[in-house]
């Protein structure tokens, strides 16, 4: 798990996403927005990012 967080953050570095901020994220199964049903994660920055939940403010 550290290895992926760590590619991440390289990643997030290489776009340029990494000092302004970025989330990595999972989705699981249909209530956790999950479509793809297998095991991937989502690299999101490079704007500012809202809340995680609805009804829970940033």
């Amino acid at each position: 798990m550290a290895e992926l967080v760590q590619t991440a953050a390289s990643l997030a570095k290489e776009e340029g996403i990494d000092e302004s901020g970025y989330r990595l994220i999972n989705n699981c199964n249909a209530d956790g927005g999950q479509t793809a049903y297998h095991l991937h994660f989502h690299l999101l920055g490079g704007r500012k990012l809202g809340a995680l939940v609805e009804g829970h403010s940033s």
